[in-house]
């Protein structure tokens, strides 16, 4: 479902000035932020609004920019103004009554229905969801990927992005394309010296670990029917300890891994279905490091 309007701008102007140092391609971020400790928070502008939103490598790579009921409500005023906006815009409500149209767009905007809302907005492609979180949205891999021309670096300890760096280390392993989640890429790493594969996800504050981990792997027909169609039943007291794990040769002893299905964790049910087919390197294996993800020569780096 589209917007007629297709409203763009040059997707450099959406840093907000005061915070982007543009002689560096710096994007100042926090880890501090309320309910997303650990995490890189940082502002960008939308039709003039500065909006808060989280960098989650992790999320859908089928769209620039996922927007939150607390940033539709900066952007629209209301959720009741975005409906309305969506009913009287779309051609595919042209000859439905308001209120039976008005109920199908608000099943859509909470994901109710295996639909969704997807605006063209400033340039992106931008997921609208009527969904609480501190933030009032979260860009992902290809925001970050047009903002810079060969790579980007998330910098744990100086607190900033920064587009197109140098190469930061030689502690490096190849990027991977996920040939299920288009769009998104993978790593290789070491369980105790078992290879398994996971997802750089800087939107998780947690290692998800896979529900069949340093067993054999599931093909990527399985894998899409159990993202898919799989339901979720959560489950508890899933947490174990890996001994070490080795990522691009940097190593980490004793490393706390939740299942994606433990109902301590918070998530959507897509997210919780992918993380059991494939683990999610999050926040514990970056803070006190800086990252970097090079598109140009297909390396993942880390210092």
């Amino acid at each position: 479902m589209h917007s007629k309007k297709n409203d763009s701008v040059i997707m450099n102007n959406l840093l907000c000035e005061e915070n982007t140092d543009s002689s560096l391609n710096k994007i100042p971020i926090q880890l501090n932020f309320p309910d997303w400790e650990n995490r890189p928070v940082g502002k960008i502008i939308l039709q003039g609004k500065t909006l808060s939103v989280g960098f989650d490598t992790g999320s859908s790579s089928n769209v620039d920019m996922t927007l939150f009921l607390k940033g539709i409500k900066k952007i629209y005023g209301s959720e009741k103004k975005l409906i309305k906006k969506i009913y009287i815009e779309s051609a595919k409500f042209k000859n439905k009554d308001k209120h039976s149209a008005y109920k199908e767009i608000k099943k859509a905007l909470k994901r109710e229905n295996g639909k969704s809302v997807v605006f063209h907005i400033d340039g992106m492609r931008i997921l609208m969801v009527l969904g609480e979180d501190s933030v009032d949205g979260i860009v992902g891999i290809n925001f970050l990927k047009k903002k810079c021309n060969k790579n980007f670096s998330i910098d744990y300890i100086n607190k900033c992005i920064i587009l197109d760096d140098e190469i930061i280390s030689e502690n490096t392993t190849p990027l991977l394309p996920d040939t299920v989640l288009k769009g998104s890429f993978l790593i290789d790493f070491f369980i105790d010296g078992i290879k398994e594969q996971g997802l750089i996800d800087t939107g998780c504050n947690y290692f998800a670990y896979r529900k069949d981990i340093l067993k054999e792997w599931i093909s990527d027909k399985e894998r899409r029917e159990y993202i898919n169609f799989n339901p979720i039943e959560e489950i508890k007291d899933t947490e174990r300890i890996f001994s070490v794990i080795n990522i691009a040769g940097v190593e980490y002893s004793n490393v706390q891994g939740l299942s994606s299905l433990d109902r301590n964790v918070v998530g959507s049910n897509w997210a919780k279905r992918n993380f059991q087919t494939i683990n999610g390197l999050g926040s514990p294996f970056f803070i006190g490091h800086k990252i970097q993800m090079d598109f140009e020569n297909m390396e993942f780096r880390i210092k």
